[in-house]
């Protein structure tokens, strides 16, 4: 429900579907689309609907989709990992950085990106209806960690990093 009216907000269709073996059928009437976004069964107490959609999830490359985990920017390294833990497929290897803007710092969630070996491909920020959606820079990330732990950490300004930094901004 929840979905739909923001469906309705963005001015974007929603379609829900009955179960993920119903997936597939839906996909193919949205062969023409450009963006696909399926939310997960994160709700479900059961592991068996879970696993059903991963399943289901874990055909799409072969349809020419390319599947997407989200991880939360101000989530914890534990949640992280139970988020690729469950949902990702074998087919999952990229990953959408969400709430940029509400992180603390971004370095727990690109920690979790690169023990997981998960390429990022989008980053979003903003609040509700104004989401910005960019693809993933990564000299901007860097530059942004150097800045937010640059004053406090005396790591970060060592010679090595701040050439780093120098090199990536040029």
């Amino acid at each position: 429900e929840q979905l739909l009216t923001y469906g309705q907000l963005l001015g974007i269709n929603v379609r829900a579907v009955d179960g993920p073996e119903r997936l597939p059928d839906l996909l193919d009437q949205l062969a023409g689309k450009t963006l696909i976004i399926v939310e997960g069964a994160s709700h479900w107490a059961d592991e068996a609907p879970r696993q059903a959609q991963r399943r289901g999830l874990s055909g799409l490359e072969s349809r020419g989709l390319r599947v997407l985990l989200t991880l939360p920017a101000y989530g914890e390294a534990r949640y992280l990992d139970r988020v690729v833990d469950r949902y990702a497929t074998p087919g999952s290897s990229g990953c959408i950085i969400t709430h940029l803007d509400a992180a603390v710092s971004p370095g727990i969630v690109l920690g979790t990106v690169l023990e997981q070996r998960l390429t990022p491909v989008y980053t979003t920020s903003g609040p509700g209806d104004q989401v910005e959606i960019e693809s993933f820079d990564g000299s901007v990330m860097v530059r942004r960690l150097i800045q937010e732990t640059g004053s406090s950490n005396p790591a970060m300004t060592h010679p090595d990093v701040m050439e780093v930094n120098a090199h990536g901004a040029g």
